[in-house]
């Protein structure tokens, strides 16, 4: 049951829902007059459609009771997501990528520096890993 719910709260499906309603909401608060009296919309809408309207707080849509549940389910979809992706970018972002990552570049393969003296630290990975370096001058260059 909590599995469920904790997969449901980390779906895209429900992001894209959430977004879908304060779009819409957001549209009805564009094309609908906000916070004006309670007569104008009486004159507006008529009786029945303005009580209704009101009723569903669609004259102050952004600070309606749905509106704020709209935005509290979309924060709290985009918390879980984040939470539930967090141990896989901390652990991506700790791990430092080895030589043999670089194993499967092409045998002929031309690496540029901007500056001429390639930092010696890099030196005898690159060699290992790519072989014997040429180095090319053209302009003020080597590379």
């Amino acid at each position: 049951m909590l599995s469920k719910l904790w997969n449901g709260l980390t779906s895209i499906r429900l992001a894209l829902l959430s977004l879908l309603l304060v779009a819409i909401a957001s549209i009805i608060g564009t094309l609908l007059p906000q916070q004006e009296s309670w007569n104008y919309y009486q004159e507006k809408f008529g009786s029945l459609l303005a009580e209704i309207l009101w009723r569903l707080g669609l004259f102050d849509i952004y600070r309606s009771p749905m509106f704020l549940a709209i935005i509290g389910l979309l924060i709290l979809n985009l918390i879980a997501c984040s939470l539930k992706r967090l141990p896989e970018a901390l652990r991506l972002f700790q791990s430092r990528p080895g030589l043999e990552k670089f194993q499967s570049l092409p045998k002929r393969f031309r690496v540029t520096w901007s500056r001429p003296d390639t930092p010696p630290l890099l030196a005898h990975p690159l060699h290992r890993a790519l072989g014997r370096p040429t180095a090319v001058t053209e302009k003020d260059y080597t590379w």
